[in-house]
């Protein structure tokens, strides 16, 4: 995403690492890695990634995917707590975080950048979708949700639904 030349795609990556930046200030404040901490709570609050409906990214079977649940953001934020207090502040450092936890893969990373580039994905979709001619007067028997098509495989009524604003 760095280098992209996708129209859509040229600022997610100052996306990503501002989410990131956020994270590491408010740890940074953090007196102890825990909830009864003002400032871990406020991480904790705001580092919580569902899985996207309908861009059928990862291993899921069912819909929709769990993204990263309470226990899993509070592990992975324990850890960046600890790596903030020794000293690292690199936001690309804090989005491989992840990767250095059990239970977290390909799968939720994907669920984690695509929660946070959300706008991104949407905007990408609309343009190709207009270039592709799928529009709700091209397909009218097709459901639509706020201009998009429907992921049918998985049987999605909100495409790119997620349970956060992250606008």
């Amino acid at each position: 995403m760095k280098e992209t030349t996708t129209p859509e795609f040229e600022g997610s990556y100052d996306r990503i690492n501002d989410f990131f930046r956020k994270i590491i200030k408010l740890l940074d404040r953090a007196e102890q890695k825990n909830v009864k901490d003002t400032y871990f709570r406020a991480a904790l609050d705001i580092f919580k990634f569902s899985e996207v409906n309908g861009i059928c990214l990862g291993f899921g079977e069912k819909a929709p995917g769990s993204g990263f649940g309470a226990k899993i953001s509070k592990m992975v934020l324990e850890t960046a707590y600890d790596i903030v207090k020794a000293g690292i502040e690199d936001p690309e450092f804090f989005q491989l975080l992840p990767l250095f936890q059990d239970n977290v893969g390909p799968d939720r990373l994907s669920d984690m950048i695509a929660t946070l580039i959300l706008p991104d994905i949407q905007a990408y979709t609309e343009r190709v979708n207009q270039q592709l001619g799928i529009t709700i007067n091209n397909y009218p028997d097709k459901l639509f949700n706020n201009g998009l098509l429907c992921n049918p495989e998985k049987g999605y009524e909100n495409t790119f639904a997620s349970d956060r604003n992250i606008a």
